[in-house]
């Protein structure tokens, strides 16, 4: 049974290759504009981001992958799916609390290091030095 995140992940990240196969099939989705994009993450994710902004699948964080899945709904799909409006940057206190609950736990040191880039980034978003 696939885990409920793994669409997810598999959409962002693809599914499989190199870190080098994987930036460049995914650099224009991850930090590029095109409104159909847009409207495919909010059509294939727009509900489980809602979830997550809502307080939602906190129970996602208890598996690495999970804590990686619900942390690109807090910070990354808001910003394509509400582009142009504050709710695009709803999540952000919420996934830069559960980035550093999981960087206190190591969860960071199991993932792949293209992986590692959007939970790092997070704290990036927060424009804050702390």
């Amino acid at each position: 049974m696939q885990a409920p995140w793994q669409q997810l992940l598999d959409w962002w990240f693809g599914q499989g290759g190199t870190a080098r196969d994987i930036v460049e099939e995914k650099h224009g989705l991850w930090f590029g504009y095109k409104p159909e994009q847009d409207d495919e993450a909010r059509q294939r994710f727009g509900d489980l981001c809602q979830q997550a902004l809502a307080g939602g699948l906190q129970q996602w964080a208890d598996a690495t992958q999970g804590w990686l899945a619900l942390t690109l709904l807090l910070d990354q799909l808001p910003r394509m799916i509400h582009r142009g409006t504050p709710q695009a940057f709803a999540g952000d206190a919420r996934a830069q609390q559960l980035v550093r609950d999981g960087l206190e736990r190591g969860r960071d040191e199991s993932l792949a290091p293209i992986e590692r880039v959007f939970i790092y980034l997070v704290l990036e978003h927060a424009e804050n030095l702390q």
